[in-house]
């Protein structure tokens, strides 16, 4: 039989846990926070997305930097994606000076701009505006968040090295009132909201999506 070197795993063992700070069954409120310093090498991002029950499509990202130039300093972009039962469909994508990003490293409270994403574990609020689109949802959670054991993979021969997946899963009550033009409609809405790097948050509250 094959012997085969592990060169990637899961950290889950008490261990694991010491060394990263976690306690095994609960999640901290700085986790939800910034994990990375902005530095050229690195990337981090918060998401929310939801399908409404009327058909529509939300996505909402604040990014400290595009994923695919993880080499390049801090240059944060504002991602909205909108698609409306209509056909209509907006794709929103905002960047910004450096000067205008900010985070807390021991909550999640992302600030880019006039737009911001905050949260205590048991509610979110995501505001946020690019163009036409203005969009404005608060995230109540129903179940304790979630990671899957530490929420690290290590790789490498010791382990060591280490790509950060923290997951806090939530399932808060939904409700959303998008607008288009002058037509207002209130809807519940259902959601998969993974936080920075790999976190989520599944389901959403909705609150308002106008269209100017």
């Amino acid at each position: 039989m094959p012997q085969y070197e592990t060169l990637a795993t899961l950290a889950a063992i008490p261990a694991d846990h010491e060394r990263f700070g976690l306690l095994p069954t609960r999640v901290a409120l700085w986790e939800d926070g910034a994990r990375t310093d902005n530095r050229p090498g690195t990337y981090e991002w918060w998401y929310f997305d939801a399908h409404l029950d009327d058909g529509s499509k939300l996505v909402v990202i604040f990014m400290n930097k595009d994923l695919a130039t993880p080499g390049r300093p801090l240059s944060p972009i504002l991602r909205v994606n909108l698609d409306l039962p209509d056909g209509r469909s907006y794709q929103k994508v905002v960047p910004f000076p450096a000067k205008d990003w900010s985070t807390a490293a021991d909550r999640a409270d992302v600030r880019l701009g006039a737009n911001r994403f905050t949260g205590d574990l048991d509610e979110y609020r995501i505001q946020a505006t690019a163009g036409e689109v203005s969009v404005d949802v608060t995230l109540t959670g129903q179940i304790p968040p979630w990671r899957p054991a530490t929420g690290h993979m290590l790789f490498g021969r010791w382990c060591g090295s280490r790509r950060r997946a923290s997951t806090p899963m939530r399932s808060p009550v939904s409700r959303s009132r998008p607008s288009a033009d002058t037509c207002t409609n209130r809807m519940t809405t259902e959601s998969w909201c993974p936080y920075p790097r790999a976190r989520s948050l599944p389901r959403a509250h909705g609150r308002r999506v106008d269209l100017a």
